[in-house]
């Protein structure tokens, strides 16, 4: 993280001015000096270098407010109008960030002879939807004795708190994932090694179980690897063209026998001439997810539809739907099933062999195409997945 704030100061002619920047990554003060004719009205009421004056302030990325020493704002930057949802000038500190303001000043008063690069205070505001904020105080030359300025620079820990939780809840849904079946395997191996080892009967029915649970182990490290290896590259976005037609057509032919035993028929339609921007193998890997997912979850003797339609020429996006005839998904679960490990029904999606990384891994290949994900579906009817990937222009 790093948070850059300035000030200024003057010689008494106004000809010069000091710039001095505050890199909290790695502690250092930078001081520039500039030759300026200053002109003493245009400064009279922002001689610290904090305002609409300044336009690099106006645009850092750290949200940055100038506060007198009853804490009123005097100034905050873009980001911190955006972090506040509107103008906090005027405001009070303690009233923004929900901390009693005799301890808020106490806390800035001691922070004045703090050199360190810790944070001076972390807020946690709100209760469904936590926001953690880090607030450093730094303290500027004051103009006059009347007037005590302070910068407080603030940086939202949340989306990296959040990342710490989502890292948190993989490693949890991973390890349960793995320890069920390696306890079911650890079972049945005691139970050979022991009462059932002269059970011929026994043995062999345990021994196609373990086959199933050390399969299921096999997919969820693949998926696992999958997805990492994904994710390495996932903002390289790829530039080999792939003809969608003959790919769709492969997946399809791939799935045949599966489908065959649930007795759907798969049809591929639309335009199957354009061509789409990507790497072969991974947009393989959406669609082999996909299609099977349709035949998994959709309905005997029924209809697994691909349909390739063209969404717009202004965005230059093709669009690839998947369509299947099946329960359909609740509205409610929708935005959820990108999600790692989670499953609508988690029953049904074990017995039938799914690891819950499957759409996790469509959505992070789709991002590093630039492309798009849009689910629908109706209970009853069926679930509708459209991929949309970025055309190859013509040469």
């Amino acid at each position: 993280m790093t948070s850059l704030v300035f000030h200024s100061s003057f010689r008494s002619d106004n000809k010069y001015r000091n710039c001095v920047i505050f890199d909290y990554e790695s502690n250092n003060t930078i001081i520039l000096q500039k030759d300026y004719c200053l002109m003493t009205e245009r400064f009279s009421s922002n001689q610290l270098g904090i305002g609409p004056y300044n336009p690099l302030m106006e645009k850092l990325p750290s949200p940055l407010l100038s506060i007198d020493g009853n804490l009123q704002v005097l100034w905050a930057n873009q980001a911190a109008r955006k972090l506040f949802g509107g103008l906090p000038d005027g405001r009070c500190l303690d009233d923004l960030i929900d901390v009693d303001a005799e301890e808020l000043k106490k806390i800035r008063a001691e922070s004045r002879n703090d050199s360190s690069d810790k944070p001076h205070l972390i807020v946690k505001q709100g209760r469904t939807s936590v926001r953690e904020l880090e607030i450093r105080f730094v303290h500027l030359p004051s103009v006059s004795q009347q007037n005590d300025s302070s910068v407080v620079v603030i940086y939202d820990l949340t989306p990296h708190t959040q990342l710490d939780k989502t890292r948190a809840d993989f490693i949890a849904n991973a390890s349960h994932e793995l320890r069920t079946p390696l306890a079911s395997l650890v079972g049945f191996i005691e139970t050979l090694q022991g009462p059932a080892k002269d059970d011929v009967e026994a043995r062999e029915q345990f021994l196609s179980i373990m086959a199933d649970q050390t399969r299921r182990m096999t997919r969820l490290v693949e998926d696992l690897m999958s997805l990492s290896k994904i994710e390495m590259n996932e903002y390289e976005a790829p530039d080999d063209s792939v003809e969608l037609g003959s790919l769709l057509k492969g997946v399809a032919s791939s799935l045949a026998i599966q489908a065959q035993a649930k007795r759907v028929d798969i049809k591929v339609t639309g335009d199957l001439e354009k061509v789409v921007i990507g790497d072969f193998d991974q947009i393989e890997q959406i669609f082999f997810n996909l299609i099977e997912n349709a035949i998994k979850y959709g309905d005997e003797d029924s209809t697994v539809l691909i349909d390739v339609v063209q969404v717009d020429l202004i965005s230059n996006m093709i669009g690839i739907k998947i369509t299947d005839q099946g329960h359909g998904i609740p509205k409610k679960y929708l935005d959820r099933l990108t999600e790692r490990f989670f499953r609508v029904d988690k029953a049904r999606s074990r017995s039938l062999g799914g690891t819950g990384l499957g759409l996790a891994i469509v959505k992070h290949i789709i991002n590093r195409h630039r492309g798009h994900l849009l689910i629908d579906s109706e209970e009853g009817v069926g679930s509708t997945f459209e991929v949309r990937l970025p055309l190859k222009l013509a040469v």
